[in-house]
């Protein structure tokens, strides 16, 4: 019931978009779901009203896209539950034909493994389920929070070489007409390779690679500027503009910098395997304890549910760390208003 709700409601959205699209819909008729995410798609568009066309250009900014791992971080955790709760009995089933063949047992038990159950369920519930949850509780926290962390750690960064480039581009005012043309194409390209490796999910890893290169050998470019500035006797200095100019563009190299170690794994391949391990041994430790004929017979509704739950929150958890192992991509990805963005940009389109 749950899951058709929801895929109901993701229906129900998407028509919404379309009609929105086709200007078929009035402002007042839009779901406020939708109205909220147009809204922090660019909070200064306008709702057309009803019947007035809208143009290609106007589609692609008031419909905010969705990324492949936007609709798998949405989709991914309701699809595990259903699956699960409609599969259990097949797992279960699964799962006691590999117990029987394994052990190579030939009997059946006459109190239905009640006595085997007495004997298995302390050590189960005690020492080996809490030793699994401990170390798979722990290892997840670290990794949530590091993860979360970086997540944070570069959307300030990314903020704070925006802000370095639009006071770098302020103190070149104060250059000569020759240095303050060079250096504002410089921060203009630089600028406009910077937000597509950072700030856009369609760029490739090798165009970004590409990019950032590129930024590299401009940042020793603006470097080189501000030095035969600095050594050009026959113009006039502002030596605090020199001096701010130089500290600016130091923080951009040092930050990008950082920017980049931040984007390297945070944590080795073997790291998540060992989650998926403790996660698996998780649920072998629950099919052990409800393997039971009566069990499956008489409880196997609750079974499900309980089944549900667990692999719905394994799968929960997957998208998030999945999520944020991408910072680029997903709903954990760098992000900044359009108008700050523009804002930043204000000084770097001015030539003269």
């Amino acid at each position: 019931m749950v899951v058709s709700s929801i895929l109901l409601l993701f229906v129900l959205t998407a028509g919404n978009k379309q009609l929105l699209c086709n200007g078929l819909i009035a402002p007042d008729q839009v779901p406020h779901s939708l109205r909220q995410s147009i809204a922090s798609k660019q909070a200064s568009l306008p709702l057309h009203v009803f019947g007035s066309p809208i143009s290609e250009n106007d589609k692609n900014d008031i419909v905010p896209d969705f990324d492949s791992e936007e609709i798998f971080v949405i989709t991914f955790p309701p699809i595990t539950i259903a699956a699960a709760f409609l599969t259990y009995d097949d797992v279960a089933k699964l799962f006691d034909d590999f117990v029987v063949k394994a052990s190579g047992r030939t009997f059946e038990f006459v109190d239905g493994g009640a006595e085997l159950d007495s004997l298995l369920k302390p050590a189960l519930t005690g020492p080996i389920s809490g030793l699994v949850s401990i170390l798979f509780s722990t290892i997840v926290a670290t990794t949530i929070g590091k993860l979360f962390d970086r997540y944070e750690a570069m959307t300030m960064e990314v903020a704070n070489i925006l802000d370095d480039l639009q006071l770098l581009s302020l103190h070149t005012n104060f250059f000569p007409s020759k240095y303050k043309k060079s250096m504002r194409k410089l921060i203009r390209k630089f600028t406009a390779n910077f937000k597509s490796a950072c700030l856009d999910p369609s760029t490739s890893a090798e165009l970004r690679q590409q990019l950032n290169d590129e930024n590299q050998i401009i940042l020793g470019d603006m470097m080189i500027q501000l030095h035969e500035f600095n050594q050009d006797g026959e113009v006039e200095k502002n030596d605090k503009a020199m001096d701010e100019a130089y500290e600016r563009l130091n923080e951009v190299i040092k930050r990008r910098t950082n920017l980049e170690n931040l984007y390297e794994a945070c944590f080795p391949v073997w790291h998540y395997g060992s989650i998926c391990i403790l996660g698996l041994g998780i649920c072998l430790i629950f099919l052990i304890l409800t393997d039971k004929p009566a069990l499956l017979m008489l409880g196997d509704f609750q079974l499900r549910l309980c089944w549900s739950i667990l692999l719905g929150s394994f799968s929960m958890l997957t998208v998030t760390i999945v999520d944020l192992i991408t910072p680029l991509q997903g709903g954990y990805k760098i992000r900044m208003e359009p108008h700050l963005i523009d804002e930043k940009q204000g000084y770097l389109d001015d030539d003269e």
